[in-house]
């Protein structure tokens, strides 16, 4: 019976007289069996017709079920309807929306206002106090923003708050609702309320900042905007704690950081990308209604001056890679480096790029390579012609000497090796990049009559280049575009290093190095130490025979087992030039050292 008065009802019921009497009658027939009313609300949602009757049985429902502090059945039905990925549901309830806005019958019969009256009642329910926007008249304005007024958002409300500011998004930016002044003062307090550290809190803050910039409508009054503002000065002030505490990397002080550096450079489209992608949904955002939070932003709360200072001072993601999501600082570092706002402020950011590369592990941050790119340009290019100094200043040879300390020889080095393979591929990227970047911008420096140093060649020759590279070879999943960016700048500064021949034998299943490897180096196969490398050394030129056995074996050992050796070789290499030595152990060392 239902199905049927279902399958041949209206698409909108509340339109007519005859839509509302076949609600009503299927609402009462759902009240007579109610362990049958979610399905006959799913067959509504799944025939797109009666859209009250569904909210109506929802209603229903959430009367019924015990309360508690979770996300009710209403939230979750009608966010479900606009935020799924199902189309013509989509459009089907949004038009319910629209056109129970535009009748008149906005009384207590109408399903629209019942499920409004019900929404606004969970909002006011979780709020920490009912507060009022108009406490700066009451006192004192130089009063700290955390006074009693402003209590926190419980814990258990917080995820409640979340799934409820979404759905008022969704309703005002998909639907189309227009909220009333009540549910516009509801929500400004709700969205400025403060929640405690926890993920879900940062979480909170994130969609309340979001719906902030995508609803400026809500706020309309000077009050309402002063509550707002010491609500983001709040932000600003806890981002550092709520980050520590959380244990969350990408806190909203990052997207707090980049929406500001977005208004200063104009890229509104930008936001708009940004707040759609944390809200989770598509919405129309008109660049106009950013304006006054552009003047809020960039003339009250964050000037361009204290964006590039207060960049600096973030601290860099531990770890970082692929695998840490969201709106980070190398974000609003990438950005600043690209409208030039360090150079033009003065602020050395060197150091700050120089950590964030010392802290970063596989899976390869696709923000990593644009980074170092925009970072060399600001290096050798000056903000403005009028003032060809500024410029940032360029990691010293100290620094990345210090990336490939492990791997510069002796024996218990590689044990305690201080940084990761990807921080020294990405410095190796770095030092190509700039040596490339240097040469083809000679013509311009040169008519500016700039000369930035370059690295000297006793630095590149402490670089174990070769062996990065076959590292990087393996880890080609990991690193993303690093290993061919890699290789294109290998090709143009150092092609004796790109010869094919050595590759092929090297190849880890088909080449003969390889082969021989597993013929020779079993488990019972002698091994040498580099110190018996070194008596051996010191016999000749009476005895060759033992330093002949040993340089054979090492032809047998990869790139990576060759280190501890690389010291003791290279400081007996002038044993070499003393007459007797046999022609074969310079060939086998030519082998080794190739």
């Amino acid at each position: 019976v239902c199905r049927g008065l279902i399958k041949n009802g209206e698409r909108q019921d509340e339109e007519s007289v005859g839509g509302r009497r076949r609600t009503e009658a299927l609402r009462h027939l759902c009240k007579m069996n109610p362990s049958q009313a979610l399905r006959v609300r799913g067959m509504v949602v799944e025939e797109c017709h009666l859209p009250g009757l569904g909210v109506a049985l929802t209603l229903d429902h959430t009367k019924n079920e015990a309360s508690d502090d979770g996300v009710s059945d209403l939230v979750c039905f009608v966010s479900g309807l606009l935020l799924g990925t199902n189309a013509k549901v989509r459009t089907w309830f949004g038009t319910f929306i629209r056109n129970g806005q535009q009748r008149k019958r906005d009384n207590i019969s109408s399903v629209l206002w019942q499920m409004r009256r019900q929404l606004l009642l969970e909002l006011m329910g979780i709020l920490p106090t009912v507060r009022s926007t108009h406490i700066v008249e009451e006192a004192d304005v130089d009063m700290e923003p955390n006074v009693s007024v402003y209590s926190g958002l419980k814990e258990e409300h917080v995820v409640k708050a979340s799934a409820l500011l979404r759905l008022y998004c969704a309703l005002m930016g998909i639907a189309g609702l227009k909220p009333t002044d009540e549910e516009a003062e509801q929500l400004l307090q709700l969205m400025t309320s403060r929640p405690p550290a926890t993920p879900a809190g940062v979480r909170f803050v994130s969609l309340s900042f979001c719906m902030l910039l995508a609803f400026s409508t809500l706020v309309s009054t000077p009050e309402q905007e002063q509550l707002m503002v010491m609500w983001l000065s709040w932000m600003i002030k806890e981002e550092a704690y709520f980050e520590s505490i959380s244990g969350v990397s990408a806190s909203f002080g990052e997207m707090l950081l980049l929406v500001a550096m977005y208004f200063h450079s104009n890229q509104l489209s930008a936001i708009i990308d940004l707040v759609c992608s944390t809200l989770g949904m598509k919405i129309v955002i008109k660049p106009s209604s950013l304006s006054r939070m552009k003047t809020i932003f960039t003339q009250e709360i964050f000037t361009e001056q204290v964006v590039t200072a207060h960049a600096v001072r973030v601290p860099v993601t531990g770890n970082l890679s692929a695998n840490i999501t969201g709106f980070l600082p190398i974000h609003c570092i990438y950005q600043l480096l690209k409208s030039r706002s360090f150079t033009k402020h003065k602020v050395s950011i060197k150091d700050w790029i120089y950590r964030q590369l010392c802290e970063t592990t596989t899976p390869l941050h696709p923000q990593l390579l644009p980074l170092i790119d925009v970072y060399i340009n600001s290096i050798l290019t000056p903000a403005s012609k009028s003032n060809p100094e500024a410029t940032n200043q360029p990691v010293t040879e100290q620094e990345i000497l210090n990336v490939f300390q492990g791997l510069s020889g002796g024996e218990n080095t590689r044990l305690t090796q201080r940084y990761s393979i990807t921080t020294q591929l990405l410095v190796l990227y770095y030092v190509l990049s700039y040596e490339e970047a240097l040469l083809a911008n000679t013509k311009i420096l040169a008519a500016m009559q700039k000369k930035p140093k370059s690295y000297s060649s006793a630095l590149m020759d402490q670089i174990p280049i070769k062996y990065l590279i076959r590292q990087a070879q393996g880890l080609q999943q990991e690193l993303g575009g690093l290993h061919s960016a890699l290789l294109r700048l290998l090709a143009t500064n150092y092609p004796h290093l790109c010869i094919v021949e050595d590759w092929i034998c090297e190849e880890q299943i088909t080449g003969t190095d390889a082969l021989l490897r597993r013929m020779l180096l079993t488990n019972t196969a002698k091994n040498h130490s580099p110190k018996q490398l070194q008596e051996a050394f010191s016999m000749l030129p009476g005895n060759h025979t033992q330093l002949m056995q040993i340089l054979e074996h090492l032809t047998l050992l990869s790139a990576g087992e060759l280190i501890p050796y690389a010291e003791v070789l290279t400081s007996n290499m002038n044993h070499l030039l003393n007459a007797g030595v046999p022609r074969r152990i310079l060939q086998t060392v030519n082998k080794l050292w190739m």
